[in-house]
């Protein structure tokens, strides 16, 4: 009888290994720091006005007529911004990598994958370019590397990782690069909890070989206060006034495309804060958010990307909204 409870018992924890809780407890000493608050403050009264931007546009596209949802958008040289982002071709998702002078006008490039969404991109300190998706079949995360901006523009890179689930059996994507360079990547993601919701994970990948994941029960927990009942999902990482910070999404309502928000998490303070877009036609819900600090004709900017979802979205501004304000 003892070797039948012992059977069971291996049976269960493996069956159970994929399928770790959805909420933990958050062991961290957080502290009041009225300084975080106040820089929070400080970027929720000036950034998210829409209509004080200097420059803004609403249903961004290439110059071939393809939508640039959820795009990221970063720096190369001499004025010239790379993006990466998804559009419906042939009734699939694919990802490509675009140009611009001016973060308005994006002449297309190259198509990266196909059957993929949600990408990012980084560049590392020797000019290497880290791009990331959501890869189907099976849901899960892309990790693709080029040496330099020649192969990135020739879709040549030299190493490339599918990432198995490790935190759920269904399905792990949408992820944010936090740092990267020849021997790890640093990813941020969302994994499908128990089938029913998207959660908040990180994980490193090693030599492009070695994968380990964690669940970010933190991040989950303090968005959670605000009684969201959907997913918690695409995240983008931020350096302002010497603060670290993310800015996510999360859906007030599953299933329901009509209720995405955005909120500033702090991890010194463990706490989330919503965020309050106003667009010019008053679009109430917001989704895949991008914030980053760079310059443009050698003036400072902030440049934030969003996607609006069709539901309750103002006249012509559904889709991917990119502006961006003089510091």
């Amino acid at each position: 009888m003892k070797y039948i409870l012992y059977a069971f018992i291996i049976i269960s924890i493996l069956s159970c290994k994929k399928e770790k809780p959805c909420i933990t407890v958050c062991n961290k000493m957080v502290q009041h720091d009225s300084i975080i608050d106040s820089t929070i403050m400080q970027l929720n009264n000036f950034i998210f006005d829409v209509t004080t931007a200097d420059v803004y546009q609403y249903q961004s596209e290439d110059n071939k007529g393809n939508t640039l949802d959820c795009i990221k958008i970063i720096a190369h040289q001499n004025d010239t911004f790379i993006g990466v982002y998804h559009s419906t071709i042939n009734n699939q998702f694919c990802v490509s990598l675009a140009l611009s002078t001016d973060l308005i006008h994006w002449e297309f490039k190259k198509q990266l994958a196909t059957k993929a969404s949600q990408p990012t991109i980084y560049k590392t300190a020797n000019n290497n370019f880290v791009v990331a998706w959501e890869q189907e079949p099976n849901n899960h995360l892309k990790v693709v590397w080029y040496n330099n901006f020649n192969d990135l523009l020739n879709n040549n890179f030299s190493k490339s990782k599918d990432i198995g689930h490790t935190l759920s059996s269904d399905a792990e994507g949408t992820p944010n690069i936090y740092y990267a360079d020849e021997n790890i990547v640093n990813l941020g993601f969302h994994y499908w909890c128990h089938g029913n919701v998207d959660r908040q994970a990180s994980g490193s990948l090693y030599d492009f070989n070695n994968w380990q994941s964690n669940i970010e029960s933190c991040i989950d927990n303090a968005l959670l206060e605000y009684n969201l009942k959907g997913n918690i999902g695409d995240r983008d990482n931020f350096i302002y006034n010497n603060y670290s910070f993310l800015i996510i999404e999360g859906q007030g309502t599953k299933n329901n495309f009509g209720t995405w928000n955005c909120f500033f998490y702090n991890e010194n303070i463990d706490k989330a804060i919503p965020i309050q877009f106003k667009t010019h036609h008053n679009s109430q819900n917001f989704a895949n958010p991008t914030i980053y600090f760079t310059s443009i004709n050698n003036r400072p900017i902030v440049l934030i990307t969003v996607f609006i979802p069709t539901d309750n979205s103002g006249k012509q501004e559904d889709r991917e909204l990119i502006y961006y304000k003089y510091l």
